[in-house]
C-alpha cells in the first residue's frame, strides 16, 4: 500500500506540475530542465514541394502541429492548372485544406487528430507578432522571392513559439531551401515519409545462408524455419528471414540449392521442379531463376530491381505471353513505362496514342524479336508474328497517364523503368489491378532520369520497402555480375556504377 501511494502520488504531483507549467513564462520555463516531456511537440512548416509531392502529408506528422505559410498557398494556387500530377496534387492539397477549414478557424488552428493542430500562417500574423518587422531590421531582402517569404514565415514562427522546447522545423524537398535554412539558423529537414533514410540499403529480396547437412538434405521437400538455424558465411546466426524471400542455401561442403521462404517454411522453387520456362526461355543464372519463379507464381505482385542487361524485360514479357497465350491464365499483356514526356506532354505529339508510345517501347519490341526470332525461319516471319500479337491484343502498350481511374481485370501488367515513377504514381498503378490481374514492377535505381527523384525516394524503392514481407508480393533483384547482354555490358555495369 505504501509503495502504491508513493509511486502514484509522485505521478499525480508530476501531472499537477505539468498543468501549472503551461502557464509559466518562457523565462520561468527555461529553468525547469528536468521536464523535457512537456514541450516535445513540434511545429512542422510545410514547403510547397512537400504538398505537391504528397497532399496527404498534412496528416503524417503524428501528434505535432502542421503549419502552411500564406506564401505556400500562393504557390499552390499558381500550380493548380499545371498539367499531369503536379496540377492534380495542387488541387488535392487545396481540397484538403478547404475541408479542414470547415472544422473551425484555420488561422488559429483546427484539429487534425486528437493532439495535433493545422493552421495557415498569414503575413498579418507575422507582422503583428514578430520582431523581424521593425524599422531597424531590413527584412525586405527576404521578400523578393517566394522561397524567401516562406523562410521569413518560419523565422517569425520560431520567435513566436509558445514553448521554449518546441521546435519550429521547415519541411522541404528542395535542396537549395535546406541550404538557405542552414544559413539563417532555421531547423529544416526533408520529407521522409516515402523516402529511404540516408545510408540505409533497400531490401533486395534475396540472400545467401548456410545450414547443416541434415537441413540441406531435407530442402527438396521443404523444411520448417524453426529447425533451419541459418548462419551467414561468417557463421553468424540469421533470424530475420522474410516471407517470400529468395534464398541461396549452402552447406559447408560446397553444396548449393535455391529456395524461398513461404509460410514459415524453406521450400524449393517450383519452376525448377516443374521445369516451367516461359516461351522456352530458361534462366542463365541465379538472379534469373529467382525472377522467373516470381513471374510465374500466383502472387499478384512482383517487384524487381536490377542493372541493364540482366534480362528483366525479356523474362517479364516472355512470362506474360506464356501465361496469356499458352495457359490462358490472363487474357493479355499490358506494358507501360513512366516517362515525363509521355505522361505529361503526350497530347502534343503527332499521331495516335500507339504512335506516340511506340518510340518509348522499342525495348519491348526488341525483346519480342529475341523471343520469336529463334522460333521462326526468317526475320519476316518473326516480324509478322509480333505484329499479329499487337493486332490481336495479346500484348499492347499504354501510357501510365491513362491508367488513373481504370480497373484492369485478368491482365498481366508490366510497368518498366519504375525508378522514374513517383511513389504516388506507383500507388495509382498498383491499385488499378482487379481480381485475376498480376502486376510486375521493373527498374534500376542507378538509372534515374526524373530530376525530381533520387535513389531514396523513387517509386521502385518505395514499393519495395512498403511491400516487403507481404504474402502476396515477391521481390527480387539482380547483381551487376548477372548481366547477360554482353561481356561489355557486364563489365561496364560493374566498373561504371555510380
Amino acid at each position: 500500500m505504501g509503495t502504491w501511494y508513493t509511486s502514484n502520488m509522485a505521478f499525480i504531483e508530476l501531472l499537477l506540475m505539468q498543468k501549472n507549467f503551461m502557464f509559466l513564462s518562457i523565462q520561468e520555463r527555461s529553468g525547469l530542465h528536468n521536464m523535457p516531456e512537456v514541450c516535445m511537440k513540434k511545429n512542422y512548416v510545410l514547403d510547397t514541394n512537400v504538398l505537391i509531392h504528397d497532399p496527404d502529408s498534412i496528416f503524417k506528422f503524428e501528434d505535432n502541429d502542421v503549419i502552411v505559410p500564406f506564401a505556400v498557398l500562393e504557390e499552390i494556387d499558381g500550380l493548380k492548372k499545371a498539367p499531369g500530377k503536379t496540377g492534380y496534387n495542387a488541387r488535392e492539397a487545396i481540397r484538403i485544406m478547404l475541408k479542414l477549414r470547415e472544422n473551425g478557424d484555420i488561422r488559429s488552428g483546427v484539429k487534425i487528430n486528437e493532439n495535433a493542430m493545422f493552421s495557415i500562417y498569414s503575413p498579418v500574423q507575422q507582422k503583428a507578432t514578430s520582431t523581424l518587422f521593425n524599422d531597424s531590421n531590413p527584412n525586405w531582402w527576404f521578400e523578393d522571392k517566394m522561397d524567401n517569404k516562406i523562410l521569413l514565415s518560419v523565422l517569425s514562427l520560431s520567435q513566436d513559439d509558445n514553448c521554449s522546447d518546441k521546435n519550429t522545423i521547415l519541411v522541404t524537398n528542395d535542396i537549395n531551401m535546406l541550404i538557405k535554412a542552414d544559413c539563417l539558423g532555421i531547423a529544416a529537414q526533408e520529407y521522409k515519409n516515402d523516402r529511404l533514410p540516408n545510408g540505409e540499403k533497400f531490401y533486395t529480396g534475396r540472400r545467401e545462408i548456410y545450414v547443416n547437412d541434415d537441413v540441406f538434405s531435407m530442402l527438396s521437400k521443404g523444411v520448417n524455419l524453426e529447425i533451419v538455424a541459418p548462419v551467414n558465411k561468417d557463421q553468424i546466426a540469421i533470424t530475420d528471414l522474410t516471407e517470400n524471400e529468395f534464398i541461396v542455401v549452402k552447406n559447408w561442403q560446397g553444396g548449393s540449392r535455391l529456395a524461398k521462404v513461404e509460410k514459415g517454411n524453406l521450400v524449393p522453387l517450383f519452376i525448377e521442379k516443374k521445369k516451367m520456362f516461359p516461351c522456352d526461355i530458361s534462366p542463365r543464372n541465379t538472379g534469373q531463376t529467382f525472377f522467373l519463379e516470381a513471374l510465374m507464381s500466383d502472387k499478384p505482385l512482383t517487384i524487381c530491381n536490377g542493372p541493364a542487361g540482366t534480362g528483366k524485360t525479356l523474362l517479364a514479357v516472355a512470362s506474360g505471353l506464356e501465361q496469356s497465350m499458352n495457359s490462358a491464365k490472363y487474357k493479355n499483356v499490358l506494358v507501360c513505362r513512366p516517362n515525363v514526356m509521355m505522361d505529361e506532354e503526350i497530347g502534343f505529339l503527332p499521331g495516335t496514342e500507339q504512335d506516340k508510345i511506340s518510340p518509348l517501347m522499342r525495348g519491348v519490341y526488341d525483346n519480342l524479336g529475341i523471343i520469336f526470332g529463334d522460333k521462326e525461319d526468317s526475320m519476316q516471319l518473326a516480324k509478322d508474328k509480333i505484329d499479329e500479337l499487337f493486332e490481336r491484343k495479346y500484348i499492347y502498350a499504354e501510357s501510365i497517364a491513362y491508367l488513373r481511374g481504370r480497373s484492369i481485370p485478368n491482365t498481366y501488367i508490366i510497368i518498366d523503368e519504375c525508378q522514374n515513377a513517383t511513389p504516388n504514381q506507383i500507388l495509382s498503378i498498383v491499385t488499378r489491378a482487379s481480381e485475376g490481374s498480376k502486376i510486375v514492377l521493373l527498374g534500376d535505381v542507378n538509372q534515374i532520369d526524373n530530376i525530381r527523384l533520387d535513389s531514396r525516394n523513387n517509386g521502385l524503392v518505395y514499393a519495395i520497402e512498403r511491400m516487403k514481407g507481404s504474402d502476396i508480393c515477391e521481390i527480387t533483384s539482380f547483381y551487376e555480375s548477372e548481366c547477360t547482354r554482353s561481356r561489355l555490358a557486364k563489365e561496364a555495369a560493374e566498373r561504371m556504377k555510380k
